[in-house]
């Protein structure tokens, strides 16, 4: 069964581009365009789609992707699609509140390599049901699109001194490059942005504790399985890093 993908986008062009790729990759997915917030919930109800493309800054009267969003997450759907947002505008502030609506991920299209495939490639980790992240793919971008959006559910987000370095300390160790962080990924991390492997170790554990301090205890809950308490703190980094490293695997 084809997964239903629902592109909410009132550029016209764009949405051309989409249905056009789509068509030039054999239609892996039963794609629906909207072109305002009004068209997209009648297709939420009947189409049903396992994911939404969702721009964010719509310029129709019916609503921004911004109030689609808040209206998605009022309706507290049993089976709620994964959504990506699609936007030309990125800040810290705009990156926390989508997230804190629930948005799985986040394209920005002032990305020199953004185009269709992106987002289609990023499809691709999604399992339908949601529950899971698989990596059906070898592409190093993608895998760390995964990450980053697997440890932004945690409070790891955009801004966050260390985030950069927790996603390339993950994905060495996922990609069997690195074994042990002391010996290999801080050195090689070090070598990359030109740090001493000590600040790069400080910086990684300055992130987790401070998401921890942060997050609502719920939400660490849900995205981090192990469990999570006030009282025993957040995880050492070889537990927090390991701990991605096999939900990406699982």
């Amino acid at each position: 069964m084809k997964t239903r993908v629902l592109l909410i986008e009132d550029d016209s062009d764009h949405c051309q581009e989409y249905v056009a790729y789509n068509e030039e990759q054999g239609t892996p997915y039963n794609l629906y365009v909207a072109y305002g917030c009004l068209d997209g919930f009648a297709l939420l109800e009947s189409f049903q789609p396992d994911v939404i493309l969702l721009d964010l800054m719509l310029n129709n009267s019916d609503g921004s992707g911004l109030e689609f969003l808040t209206k998605l997450k009022e309706l507290k759907l049993l089976k709620r699609p994964r959504v990506i947002i699609i936007t030309s505008v990125l800040s810290k502030r705009m990156h926390e509140t989508v997230l804190e609506l629930d948005a799985d991920f986040l394209i920005t299209k002032d990305k020199v390599d953004y185009s269709p495939k992106f987002a289609f490639d990023l499809m691709k980790s999604f399992s339908v049901d949601g529950q899971s992240v698989r990596c059906q793919y070898n592409s190093e971008e993608m895998i760390k699109s995964t990450i980053t959006e697997m440890i932004e559910k945690v409070g790891i987000t955009y801004g966050v001194d260390g985030r950069d370095y927790i996603i390339d300390s993950i994905y060495l160790v996922f990609k069997n490059k690195a074994k042990f962080l002391a010996h290999d990924v801080y050195p090689e991390l070090g070598r990359k942005y030109e740090k001493s492997p000590q600040a790069i170790e400080q910086a990684i554990r300055t992130a987790i504790n401070k998401a921890w301090k942060q997050t609502d205890i719920s939400v660490l809950n849900k995205y981090y399985t192990p469990q999570t308490s006030f009282l025993t703190g957040a995880p050492s980094i070889k537990e927090f890093i390991f701990f991605f490293v096999g939900k990406i695997k699982a």
